[in-house]
C-alpha cells in the first residue's frame, strides 16, 4: 500500500490512461485540443521556414501558451494536455491517427479537429513516408492483420532523451554553447574572400543551432510558468500553511530547473520530468521511459538522503517523491488509434525504466537509491512504469531480495524483468 497519506490520495484519484478491449478504462478520457491547435497555427504562421526552425517555433507556441494546471498534493508537476483528464493529438504525424480519433467519442472538439486533420493531410510523416511502398505494400500494412501498421500510420515511436545533460549542465549552460557557435559560424560565413566548399555547411548549421536556441528558451520560460503557477497559488488560494510551504518550494525548482543544474533529487526528478514530457509527448509524442533510473539519479540521491547537503530529505520522503513518479506515469495520457488501443491492452505509453546491472569497471552498479525504487514501486502498485532488472552475480542480496518481493507479487505488482 502507499506509504504515506499523500499518496495513497493520489492513488486514488489518479486518472489513469490505460487501455483494455480497444478503449481508455477511464469513461472521464478525453482527447485535448489545445496541442493540435498550436501547432496548426504556428505552422500557418511559419510557412516557408526550414522544418527546424518550424518544429521550434511551433514547440514554442506551444510551451508559451498551453493552458497549464497543478494538482492537489502532487509534488512533481508538469503535464502534456490542458486537462489531467486528456491526452494531446498529433495531426502533424499521421492523418489517420488523427481522423481515427476525431470520430471517436474521446474527441469533443469534432469540427475544429476535422478542419485541422484535413489541414495537415499533405504534410503529414505519414505522407511523405507513404511514396516509399507500392500500394500493394500500403493495403498490407495498413490491414493490420499480418504485420503491425507502420509507424508513420500509427504516429508511434521511441527515442531516449539525453537526460544526464540537461540534469548535470542545465539548459542555460547549452543556450551558452549555442550562442557561441552561431557567433563563430557567422563570422566564419562573412570572411571574404567567400570560399563555398568551406563555408556552406554553416548556413544549415546555423538553422539548426537557431532551432535549438528558439526551444530551449521556450522550455526555459514554460518551466518558469509553473514557478509563478504554484506561488500564485500558495500565496493567494492556500490556508495549509505545509501546502503552502511545499507549492513555494516547487515554484523554487521550477525557476532553478532545467535552466540550471540541479541541486539535489527534488530538483533532478522534476528536471527529468520536465524533460520527459518535452521529448516524449509535448514536441513530437514518442513511447517509452528508456534511462537508468538509479544511475541518473544516484548523485542526487546521494546529497539529499544520504549526505542532506542539498535539498535535505529522509529515505521515507525519497521512497514517497518516487511513488509519486509512478502515479505521474500512470496519469500520462497518448493519442492511440484503434488498433494500438486493442494491441497493447493494460498498458498507457509501454512505460519500461531500468535498473541495477555493473559499473564500467565490472562492480555492482545497485545502490540504496535502486533500492528505494523498487521499494516505492511494490509499495505503490501500478502497472507502469515497468522495471527492466540487470541481474549480476556480483549485486547486492538486498537489492535482489527486493526484485524477488515484487516479483512475488505477479499482476498485483508492477511487471518486472529480469535480464543477466
Amino acid at each position: 500500500m502507499p506509504t504515506t497519506e499523500r499518496t495513497a490520495r493520489l492513488k486514488n484519484r489518479c486518472r489513469f490512461k490505460h487501455v483494455a478491449g480497444g478503449e481508455y478504462v477511464d469513461p472521464n478520457v478525453k482527447a485535448g485540443v489545445e496541442r493540435a491547435r498550436l501547432i496548426t497555427q504556428a505552422h500557418k504562421e511559419n510557412i516557408g521556414e526550414t522544418n527546424c526552425i518550424f518544429r521550434a517555433k511551433g514547440l514554442e507556441n506551444i510551451l508559451k501558451n498551453i493552458t497549464i494546471h497543478i494538482q492537489d498534493d502532487e509534488l512533481i508537476v508538469g503535464a502534456n494536455t490542458e486537462h489531467p483528464d486528456y491526452f494531446p493529438m498529433y495531426p502533424e504525424l499521421s492523418y489517420f491517427s488523427t481522423v481515427d480519433m476525431v470520430e471517436s467519442h474521446y474527441c469533443e472538439h469534432k469540427e475544429e479537429m476535422r478542419e485541422i486533420a484535413e489541414y495537415w493531410k499533405p504534410y503529414t510523416i505519414q505522407k511523405k513516408a507513404e511514396k516509399f511502398f507500392t500500394p500493394e505494400e500500403i493495403g498490407i500494412m495498413y490491414s493490420a492483420t499480418t504485420v503491425q501498421p507502420p509507424m508513420f500510420v500509427t504516429a508511434f515511436s521511441s527515442i531516449v532523451p539525453n537526460y544526464e545533460s540537461v540534469i548535470e549542465d542545465g539548459l542555460l549552460k547549452r543556450i551558452e554553447l549555442v550562442e557561441k557557435k552561431i557567433a563563430d559560424a557567422e563570422r566564419e560565413i562573412r570572411q571574404s574572400p567567400w570560399n563555398a566548399p568551406e563555408k556552406l555547411h554553416y548556413l544549415d548549421k546555423v538553422d539548426q543551432w537557431q532551432a535549438m536556441l528558439i526551444a530551449m528558451k521556450a522550455v526555459v520560460g514554460w518551466a518558469q510558468r509553473y514557478a509563478r503557477l504554484a506561488k500564485i497559488i500558495a500565496e493567494n488560494f492556500l490556508t495549509d500553511p505545509k501546502r503552502k510551504e511545499e507549492l513555494l518550494e516547487i515554484s523554487d525548482i521550477c525557476r532553478h530547473v532545467p535552466a540550471y543544474p540541479a541541486r539535489g533529487l527534488k530538483d533532478a526528478m522534476q528536471s527529468k520530468w520536465f524533460t520527459y514530457l518535452l521529448c516524449h509527448s509535448i514536441e513530437r509524442y514518442s513511447s517509452g521511459y528508456g534511462h537508468k533510473e538509479d544511475k541518473l539519479l544516484w548523485p542526487f540521491y546521494k546529497k539529499s538522503v544520504i549526505d542532506q547537503t542539498e535539498q535535505p530529505m529522509t529515505r521515507e520522503e525519497a521512497v514517497e517523491l518516487f511513488e509519486c513518479e509512478r502515479l505521474k506515469v500512470s496519469e500520462h495520457g497518448s493519442t492511440k488509434g484503434r488498433q494500438l488501443r486493442e494491441f497493447f491492452a493494460g498498458s498507457n505509453d509501454l512505460f519500461i525504466l531500468t535498473l541495477g546491472g555493473i559499473n564500467p569497471d565490472g562492480s555492482d552498479a545497485s545502490n540504496d537509491c535502486t533500492n528505494a525504487i523498487l521499494d516505492a514501486a511494490e509499495s505503490i502498485v501500478t502497472t507502469e512504469p515497468s522495471i527492466a532488472f540487470r541481474w549480476n552475480e556480483k549485486g547486492n542480496v538486498e537489492t535482489k531480495r527486493r526484485c524477488l518481493t515484487a516479483s512475488k507479487k505477479d499482476l498485483d505488482s508492477p511487471p518486472l524483468k529480469m535480464m543477466s
